[in-house]
């Protein structure tokens, strides 16, 4: 069902009195608010019923009830049983308004429960940012246990201005219907794509054309990746970083002061957000930002975002607008993904080692049960479970989403397509490369393999040792060949010149087995094992067969291929040779 929506209405409420007559949610819903701060959780905060509001991130809980004191928040070790319960026991306010993180609803059920108090016939719930159901189950298995629940109340809704449609058929199948706001105007604005394989250099590049903002709001779910950008490009005493509190500790002991677990003081210059800031939290300033959005595919997976959820959710942040928004990616063709059908293929392995195990489990002697209970227990077929053992539709969710998202940063016209399905954003694709790193913009346009290889191998020679992984970072999303050449090329050196992938790999494969073999051969374990086998003794004869027979067994311990010799006890020992042919033997002089 279509809701219209027009500018003036401004908030959600508005809109629904004027479809409905009443500016509250309506319950069996699946509501796509398609746009952000219309006041979804504000609706039902101040709406005249019971409620109880199920928030995926704690920072905004904590922003609602600092605007409101009538509200309850329950989430990790703030609120005790004892203040529920007393809580729901009391008159004021009115109407209750319960706002928890879905790890801690279980304690409003069992604060209700101890009271007497029916919540699933005398509370309305909200799920909000329902997208978070499925992006985070594979993280939070817990996050969607509320789902469960919320099917048994007499008046239940989920909410976002993104919702994952097809992950929400459980919803569907018990009847829920789907309503979206139809914005009467076009919402939509402008965003940058600067795709590079240079993603550093970029980052600094749109920093200096940004260096007259006064705001820079830069999303990157990665501290790894984020320590790195601040130590580089030196901007530390500018920078303030908001992300968990156990990120923040572990920020602090590095150095870094400006750190904060919520967002309660004035920004910096530039300003880091890790993930659980992309959704849900209203951030009000009189400024209005500059956003910068940072996805490096290569070196840091979790960073990947969802153009068609959390771009969307991240420009919302901003109660007072922002003056831009950039996107900022290196693509990497190399990443792999599943098919749906490869996953279910999966899925159904892993369910018949479960039950296979579960059988043995069953029919097992008493005391080869902990043994199999042990292996049991590691299986990855738990992770698609519920708290009750059963399939939790969710989890599948998961893993199909991550795999799809996987995908868009393969191919640039894939993350273009996605930006321009939203209706919220004007893509804007700019391949403009770095000053710092033009000399290597003609590799593309490199005619042929040798060609490519050749440039691979120049510039590894010219490079500092330092800025060797560097190099090879920006080259893997330009060639997908990039890993192999540079492993080849340490083993190889200029032999794999002249050659194509075929060659260059059979090379690369022998000589790296004769690495590995040679590796071995000098290993301290495979010369314990040979002197604990031969004692030297020049008085002791030993027949070559005989010699032969025993190194081999040692080899093939250490899983050495190469046939030994006579020679080869020469590694080991200092040795003398009966040449006889008629009884040929050695001696062992003394170990080396």
């Amino acid at each position: 069902m279509k809701i219209p929506y027009k500018k003036e209405d401004k908030w959600l409420a508005n809109a629904l009195i004027n479809k409905f007559g009443n500016p509250d949610i309506p319950s069996k819903v699946i509501l796509s608010k398609t746009l952000t701060g219309i006041g979804a959780t504000y609706s039902e905060i101040h709406s005249k019923r019971n409620s109880i509001i199920i928030e995926p991130n704690i920072p905004v809980i904590a922003g609602k009830c600092s605007l409101n004191k009538n509200i309850l928040p329950i989430y990790g070790n703030v609120t005790k049983q004892s203040e529920i319960v007393e809580y729901l026991r009391g008159n004021n306010p009115k109407f209750k308004k319960i706002i928890t993180t879905p790890e801690s609803f279980y304690k409003v059920l069992d604060a209700a429960k101890k009271v007497n108090i029916d919540v699933y016939n005398d509370y309305f719930i909200l799920y909000d940012e329902c997208e978070k159901i499925i992006q985070d189950s594979g993280f939070r298995r817990s996050i969607a246990t509320p789902m469960f629940e919320l099917l048994k109340f007499k008046q239940s809704a989920v909410v976002s201005a993104t919702p994952i449609i097809a992950g929400l058929d459980l919803l569907i199948q018990q009847g829920f219907t789907i309503y979206e706001i139809e914005p009467n105007f076009d919402f939509s604005r402008n965003i940058e794509l600067i795709i590079s394989p240079f993603f550093l250099e970029a980052i600094e590049e749109k920093f200096n054309r940004l260096q007259n903002s006064q705001c820079i709001c830069i999303f990157y779910n990665s501290i790894r990746g984020i320590n790195e950008i601040i130590t580089t490009l030196d901007i530390k005493s500018e920078s303030s970083i908001f992300c968990s509190e156990d990120s923040a500790k572990e920020l602090r002991m590095k150095g870094f002061l400006n750190v904060y677990s919520e967002i309660e003081q004035e920004f910096r210059k530039y300003n880091f957000f890790t993930s659980r800031f992309y959704s849900a939290v209203d951030i009000e300033t009189d400024l209005k930002p500059d956003i910068i959005i940072l996805t490096d595919s290569i070196r840091s997976p979790y960073s990947l975002i969802d153009p068609e959820t959390d771009s969307i959710q991240i420009s919302g942040r901003f109660r007072n607008s922002y003056s831009s928004i950039s996107h900022i990616i290196n693509i990497n063709p190399g990443l792999e993904t599943l098919s749906r059908e490869e996953l279910d293929k999966r899925l159904l392995q892993y369910q018949k080692t479960y039950n296979l195990l579960k059988t043995k489990i069953t029919e097992a002697e008493n005391n080869d049960k902990p043994h199999i209970k042990k292996d049991f227990d590691k299986l990855e077929y738990h992770y698609y479970l519920d708290r009750n053992g059963e399939i939790n539709p969710f989890s599948i969710e998961n893993e199909y989403y991550d795999e799809m998202i996987k995908g868009y940063y393969k191919d640039e016209r894939i993350i273009s397509n996605s930006y321009a399905r939203t209706r919220h954003f004007y893509p804007c694709i700019n391949r403009a490369i770095p000053e710092t790193c033009r000399f290597n913009a003609h590799f593309t346009e490199l005619p042929s393999y040798i060609k490519k290889v050749q440039y691979i191998v120049d510039s590894i020679k010219e490079q500092p040792a330092e800025h060797i992984e560097k190099l090879k970072t920006a080259l893997i999303p330009l060639f997908e060949d990039t890993e192999l050449i540079f492993s080849a090329y340490t083993l190889l050196g200029d032999d794999i010149l002249g050659h194509r992938r075929e060659t260059i790999s059979k090379l690369f494969k022998c000589a790296k087995q004769k690495h590995l073999e040679n590796e071995k051969l000098n290993s301290t374990e495979l010369k314990q094992d040979v002197f604990s086998e031969f004692t030297e003794n020049p008085d002791i004869k030993i027949s070559k067969e005989d010699a032969i027979k025993r190194l081999e067994l040692i080899y093939k311990k250490h899983q050495i291929i190469k046939h030994p010799t006579i020679s080869e006890l020469k590694r080991f020992f200092e040795i003398k040779q009966n040449k006889n042919k008629d009884n040929p033997y050695i001696r062992l002089i003394k170990p080396k």
